[in-house]
């Protein structure tokens, strides 16, 4: 509702309240699927701009990115996707898939 409304501030208050209870309830239970966390656009309604995406979990691995922005996003390790790929994403990170090749 806070982002078709253009109310932006509205929007990231929530998360910059709970991202650190999150991440301390992902630590707490890693066996957990990963979660991945995206960030709001200062943006009414939809977008085509590209929506950073964080993918945090126990094979994620760190890619050098101490910031989370949309330039660090795309020089991080999961550059530039469609978003129809982030559940594959999702799934590999968390060991969902199944293994494939030699």
């Amino acid at each position: 509702m806070y982002g078709e409304d253009g109310n932006f501030e509205g929007k990231v208050k929530p998360s910059r309240k709970l991202m650190p209870r999150l991440l301390s309830f992902y630590q707490k239970w890693m066996s957990s699927p990963s979660p991945a966390i995206t960030a709001a656009r200062p943006v009414k309604g939809h977008s085509w701009h590209p929506q950073p995406v964080m993918i945090c979990g126990e094979i994620a691995g760190w890619d050098g990115q101490d910031r989370f922005t949309e330039r660090s996003a795309n020089l991080g390790s999961l550059g530039r996707f469609e978003a129809k790929y982030l559940i594959r994403h999702m799934q590999a990170n968390a060991k969902r898939l199944d293994k494939f090749g030699a």
